[in-house]
């Protein structure tokens, strides 16, 4: 679990320096769009659909930017957006999706967010504890 709390991290920073490649994606996709060319195979292919790179959910770091992250509209209909904020003391974060949609939930989504990190404290807490 720590390792990959010291991974996120690093990856955090390197996308607020503009070093995250999926800020390198985000330029592909909207040069392409922007000159009216067709989407590189790349934004098609099963590894980045299901990479979460179809737009079903956004997560994004707000890191040095806010202490509350905002709402963001999903990338697509059938998606959630999902900024969020590591402080030392607490983790905040916002679910975005669109009530129209029977399939998503953002309610639910946070619920389930919530119990994802309740678990988290109580595995990290029982692991600890004899520290």
């Amino acid at each position: 679990m720590m390792a990959a709390l010291k991974k996120h991290i690093q990856l955090m920073e390197e996308a607020k320096n503009m070093l995250g490649c999926d800020r390198h994606l985000l330029g592909l996709r909207a040069i392409a769009q922007d000159a009216g060319m067709p989407l590189p195979s790349l934004f098609s292919d099963a590894a980045y659909i299901k990479s979460l790179g179809g737009g079903y959910v956004l997560l994004s770091a707000l890191s040095g930017y806010t202490p509350v992250p905002g709402a963001v509209v999903p990338k697509v209909h059938h998606g959630y957006c999902i900024p969020y904020n590591i402080q030392p003391d607490r983790i905040t974060y916002s679910v975005s999706a669109w009530k129209s949609c029977k399939e998503t939930s953002a309610e639910k989504m946070s619920a389930s967010i919530q119990q994802s990190l309740r678990d988290m404290r109580r595995l990290l807490t029982s692991h600890f504890s004899h520290l």
